[in-house]
Order: structure tokens, then C-alpha cells, then sequence
């Protein structure tokens, strides 16, 4: 399925623009970042910095950096600590995760998307067309799995 965006190219489930020097330039800056805001001196400063490195990464479809960074950033992010980001940030990472399954072929990474847009659900004030989106993957993954062969 291949559609024409203005100063995009599309594929399948991801539209990947001709803006991906911008976050090549955000990744390097980022690590920058992480350089000066440690986990030890800034703990939510250094998490929100490697939702940020997440995202960046997720734009350049380097899906298993991507869900290093998130996994990193809910290390201080937790949920008894800042529960709305922490169902943001996992949120984000049921996104990667997705997105590394189907490219990668894994099905692991699929059901691991699964529990992470369960585990936002869980948080109350996790709401809106994320909600919606993430209740609606739910369903679309499994769909999924139970189409895939067995590995």
C-alpha cells in the first residue's frame, strides 16, 4: 500500500519523511544530553531525555535502540512516581515494540507490545485517542499473532 504524501515516502504502516536528518541531528544532540543529564544528578530530567532519544529513534526506525531508550526512561519514570508520563512513556514503547515486531518478524516483541499498551490502560488518567489507540492495537496484535505461523 503505497500512497503519495507532499515530501514523504510511505510504506505500509509508517510515513517516513525527507526530515530524518532532523532527527539524526536530535539523536546526536541527545546522547549529548545524556552526557551532562545523568541519572544520578537529574533522575526525571535524564528520563525524559531518553523518552525524547525514543522517540527521535522511533523516527528512524531504529526500533530496538528505540525500545532500549523508553525501557531506560521508565526506570525513573515509574508509575508511583509520575503515573501519567509513566503510561505515556510506556505507551511509546507498545508503539516500538509494535513496529519492531512486524519488521523483524518477532513475535515476542508483538505479545511485549500487547502487555504495554495493557499496562498504560491500567493507569487512570491515561486517556483520549491514545486510550482509543491503544485499546484498538490490542486487539489488532492479537489478530495478528493468531495469524502468524508458528515460529
Amino acid at each position: 500500500m503505497r500512497r503519495a504524501v507532499r515530501g514523504s515516502r510511505c510504506s505500509g504502516l509508517r510515513c517516513r519523511c525527507d526530515r530524518s536528518h532532523y532527527y539524526e541531528e536530535a539523536v546526536i544532540s541527545l546522547h549529548e544530553a545524556l552526557k551532562e543529564q545523568t541519572r544520578e544528578r537529574v533522575p526525571l530530567g535524564w528520563a525524559a531525555t531518553q523518552q525524547n532519544l525514543g522517540n527521535a529513534l522511533t523516527s528512524l526506525d531504529r526500533f530496538e535502540e528505540a525500545v532500549f531508550a523508553f525501557r531506560e526512561s521508565l526506570k525513573e519514570s515509574t508509575r508511583e512516581r509520575v503515573p501519567r508520563h509513566w503510561a505515556k512513556i510506556t505507551y511509546s514503547l507498545g508503539n516500538a515494540l509494535w513496529l519492531l515486531g512486524v519488521h523483524a518478524g518477532r513475535t515476542d516483541c508483538l505479545e511485549e507490545a500487547i502487555e504495554a499498551y495493557r499496562a498504560a490502560l491500567c493507569e487512570r488518567t491515561f486517556d483520549g485517542k491514545a486510550r482509543d489507540h491503544a485499546e484498538n492495537s490490542i486487539v489488532t496484535l492479537e489478530e495478528i499473532i493468531r495469524r502468524r505461523p508458528e515460529q
